[in-house]
C-alpha cells in the first residue's frame, strides 16, 4: 500500500495498521488474528487501534474498500495503455495475474475467506459493490470480443481465474504466475466464447 506525500501522522498510523492487519490476516487467517495481535505488530496500543477501527470487521471492510478501489482503478487504466486491444482476453489474463502477484497478501486473504466461506464476511465480500464493478469490467472485455457472450461464460472465466490464482498463491514455486496465465489462456484465448 503506497503512501501519499503530505500524509499526516494519524493517516500514516492508520495505513500502517491496515498494512499489518492485511499481512496478519493473510498469514494467520482472519479468525486466527486478534485486534491485540494487530496492535502489537503495528507497535501501537490496543486503544489506539480501536481509535482508528471499531473492530476487526471494520478493518477488513477498509481493506476490501482500499483494494477494491485499486483494482477498479487498474481496470480503468488498462484501456489507456498503448497495447490495449478491446476484447483481448490474453491481455486481461496477463494483467490480472500480474496484479495478483503485486498484491499477493490481499489475494491470499481474499481466497482464504472464499475457500473457508467465512459466513457473513464471505457474503459481504461477494455483494460488495467494488467486486460487482470488477465482474462488470471483465464482462465488458468479453462483450468486446463477443457481443452475445452470456453471463455464465464470464462467471466460468472468473472461476477458472480464481482456481489458477489459488494454485499460484498456494505454492508459487510449483505453480508460477506464468503457469497460471497459461492455464487460463489455454481455455479462453482464441477460443469461441
Amino acid at each position: 500500500m503506497e503512501e501519499k506525500r503530505g500524509t499526516t501522522k494519524g493517516e500514516k498510523t492508520k495505513r500502517r495498521i491496515l498494512e499489518i492487519s492485511l499481512h496478519l490476516f493473510a498469514d494467520q487467517g482472519y479468525h486466527g488474528t486478534s485486534m491485540r495481535d494487530i496492535a502489537q505488530a503495528a507497535n501501537v496500543s490496543l486503544g489506539l487501534a480501536y481509535n482508528y477501527f471499531r473492530n476487526k470487521e471494520d478493518l477488513l471492510e477498509q481493506i476490501f474498500i482500499d483494494h477494491g478501489t485499486r483494482i477498479n482503478a487498474w481496470m480503468m487504466k488498462r484501456k489507456e495503455r498503448a497495447n490495449y486491444m478491446p476484447g483481448s482476453i490474453s491481455s486481461l489474463v496477463d494483467d490480472a495475474i500480474d496484479m495478483v502477484v503485486e498484491h499477493k497478501d490481499y489475494f491470499r486473504l481474499l481466497w482464504n475467506l472464499m475457500l473457508l466461506k467465512s459466513g457473513a464476511v464471505f457474503e459481504d465480500l461477494l455483494n460488495h459493490s467494488q467486486y460487482q464493478k470488477i465482474f462488470e469490467r471483465v464482462k465488458k472485455t468479453f462483450l468486446e470480443k463477443d457481443p452475445q457472450c452470456p453471463d455464465y461464460k464470464v462467471e466460468a472465466f472468473m472461476q477458472h481465474f480464481i482456481g489458477a490464482t489459488v494454485g499460484y498463491l498456494s505454492n508459487p514455486r510449483i505453480f508460477s504466475p506464468e503457469a497460471a496465465k497459461s492455464t487460463i489462456k489455454d481455455m479462453y484465448v482464441d477460443k469461441t466464447l
